[in-house]
């Protein structure tokens, strides 16, 4: 695990026994966001002491592996998110990964304004290396976002949240999938 995840013990506090939520080895922290069919909770790795955010996704009664899973477990990149491990229960699929102290890239932009010219010139530069590498991989993320560029203390970025990544090896996508306000103009267009 990286050392901008590294945390000791002390940072947490303890809540009451009766309300500890467990995963695994990891105790539930709090909820940083949630969606239609995932929860993303701030948790931490009990026997490292180590902060990490695990992705719940609902099972919607089908047992297939998540498409998130399986594109990250197929890419180590230092600008992509890294996947620590997959779990499963009857009802859910929990991701553990990696947590960017930081935030994301949108509430970046909220709080401190725009990037400086040498900070966008660099963010751009660690996310066209991510993208490159996907598409070398057979990967499309196909949800790029600032709420999807994740930060550290020292503006390293990684490209998170694959939920509409697909693996395309090859073949034409032609799912319409997204965030709209990001999404490029063609694809709005009709096809004949």
């Amino acid at each position: 695990m990286s050392s901008d995840c590294a945390t000791s013990s002390s940072h947490f506090s303890t809540p009451p026994v009766n309300q500890v939520r467990f995963v695994g080895d990891y105790v539930l922290q709090r909820t940083i966001s949630k969606g239609a069919g995932a929860t993303v909770s701030l948790a931490w790795h009990v026997p490292t002491a180590t902060e990490v955010v695990i992705k719940a996704i609902i099972q919607k009664g089908c047992p297939e592996f998540p498409q998130e899973a399986h594109c990250l477990q197929s890419l180590n990149h230092p600008n992509i998110t890294t996947l620590f491990e997959v779990t499963a229960t009857q009802d859910k699929f929990y991701l553990v990964m990696e947590h960017m102290r930081g935030g994301d890239l949108r509430e970046h932009l909220e709080t401190y304004g725009r990037l400086t010219e040498r900070e966008a010139r660099s963010a751009f530069r660690q996310l066209v290396s991510a993208l490159q590498y996907c598409h070398h991989r057979g990967i499309a993320h196909r949800d790029l976002k600032p709420a999807n560029i994740l930060l550290d203390a020292n503006m390293t970025i990684k490209l998170a949240d694959f939920g509409f990544g697909k693996e395309a090896k090859g073949q034409k996508l032609s799912t319409f999938c997204g965030t709209i306000y990001y999404m490029a103009p063609e694809i709005f267009k009709p096809r004949l």
